[in-house]
């Protein structure tokens, strides 16, 4: 038996919204490592779940612990901090280019700047290389989902 803390526990929380439901209830541990996937209908719970993990959201009742922390306490952005998220409508800054955006993000999110070179490395590897220094807006959609991903 491993004495490692979950990566993401959710216990019993709740979600609603006015007196109707979106989650109801919900426990469950994901553990560094794991792949996890929300299946359900439309107006399930999915979306408001992965947003309450993430802090777009807060739980009505129970709680969300990322590494064994309460996304209730101040404590917890230095938890968000170290996970990527990708919304399904991402938001970019079309006025910024691909390096950019990543640059913009590396700094929001405080990245040792001697790890700065996995931007140049990521662009290369995503085949954006040659449009990096091109604006967002410019992009096709396939090359905007790429600069999405690399910057969650």
């Amino acid at each position: 038996m491993s004495d490692r803390r979950p990566l993401i526990e959710i216990d019993s929380m709740t979600k609603t919204y006015g007196d109707k439901p979106a989650v109801q209830d919900l426990s469950l541990t994901i553990d560094a490592g794991q792949i996890f996937c929300f299946l359900g209908r439309n107006g399930a719970g999915k979306t408001t779940t992965i947003q309450t993990i993430v802090g777009q959201k807060n739980p009505t009742d129970g709680d969300v612990r990322i590494n064994g922390v309460s996304v209730g306490s101040l404590e917890i952005h230095g938890e968000w901090k170290r996970l990527g998220y990708l919304a399904e409508q991402p938001s970019l800054y079309d006025h910024l280019t691909g390096r950019e955006f990543l640059l913009f993000l590396a700094e929001l999110y405080q990245v040792d700047p001697s790890r700065l070179s996995w931007v140049e490395e990521s662009l290369k590897r995503f085949e954006l290389e040659s449009e990096a220094d091109a604006m967002i807006r410019t992009y096709s959609l396939g090359m905007k989902k790429k600069i999405a991903l690399l910057g969650a």
